[in-house]
């Protein structure tokens, strides 16, 4: 998938302090015709890992590397694999809001 055109979102993984993982978005950048554009940058970490302009081989590697998992503090994934069910860990649930649906008569 590195080196695919598309929308790309790196995510910041860290552990809480009751033990548990947490993955949080920093920023996208879209990659097209072998260019980078930074389209969301929270504290300038995608630019300084991914800078706007032609794509070199250095930021091939880094695609490669937190993609695959070898990264333990980033993780990059492209927009799309999210809107095809294919990361259904990084897909918050929905609330709507309100109260809880009351329970029918009889339980």
């Amino acid at each position: 998938m590195a080196g695919k055109n598309g929308i790309y979102i790196l995510y910041r993984k860290s552990v809480n302090e009751d033990g548990t993982e947490s993955i949080n978005p920093v920023g996208r950048f879209a990659l097209h015709g072998g260019n980078i554009s930074v389209l969301e940058d929270r504290d300038g970490l995608v630019e300084s890992i991914f800078p706007p302009g032609p794509m070199t081989s250095r930021e091939l590697m880094r695609m490669h590397q937190m993609e695959d998992g070898r990264n333990p503090y980033l993780e990059l994934v492209l927009e799309q694999d999210i809107q095809e069910g294919h990361r259904d860990d990084l897909v918050e649930e929905l609330n709507l809001g309100g109260s809880e649906w009351p329970k029918p008569d009889g339980e």
